[in-house]
């Protein structure tokens, strides 16, 4: 194998571990009947989001679009327009899936690129408890990490309850202790 050849194996090396570490569950949220978002962070710019799978009971591969540095986006199992009624933020981006699913707040999160994990919320088997709730990620904290690290987290149950859109007090900002979006870095 020739140097130039060497030098495009470390030069690929490098752009792949790159990705690694530039999208961050920032957090995570049951909302009530099914209702349920992972919030995303770009730690830096990214230039195709489709090679992260975000896995909750499902896989979601997320699309294919860029992401700037400092951006947010929400998954979620609903429809773009509620989740963003509900934060009352119509400039969030929300990605919506079927796939994005929790079975009532005691289900681990896992970002994965090509199936190695790179981010998580939770451990496997060990229920994380935000039912009607949500957890946040404490702002300054070193992220993303592959092991779950609970110091990490604000996790807040039952806090969600009675403000989906639908309610008569509605909105996020309505709910007993509301969830703080877009305040990770």
């Amino acid at each position: 194998m020739g140097w130039l050849q060497v030098a495009a194996i470390i030069v690929l090396q490098c752009m792949c571990m790159s990705t690694l570490g530039q999208l961050v569950i920032a957090g995570v949220g049951d909302i009530e009947a099914g209702r349920f978002f992972v919030e995303l962070y770009a730690k830096s710019s990214i230039p195709d989001l489709s090679i992260y799978t975000l896995v909750t009971e499902n896989n979601f591969e997320l699309p294919s679009m860029t992401l700037s540095a400092g951006q947010y986006v929400v998954a979620s199992n609903k429809i773009a327009s509620e989740i963003k009624t509900f934060f009352n933020a119509s400039l969030i981006t929300v990605l919506t899936s079927t796939d994005v699913d929790c079975g009532g707040g005691d289900d681990p999160v896992f970002l994965k690129v090509r199936g190695d994990i790179v981010d998580c919320f939770g451990v496997s088997g060990i229920p994380s408890f935000y039912h009607h709730g949500w957890a946040n990620r404490v702002p300054g904290v070193e992220a993303p990490k592959t092991i779950y690290d609970a110091a990490d987290w604000v996790v807040m149950q039952d806090v969600l309850k009675d403000c989906w859109i639908t309610e008569i007090t509605p909105g996020n900002d309505n709910c007993a202790v509301s969830y703080a979006v877009q305040e990770f870095q």
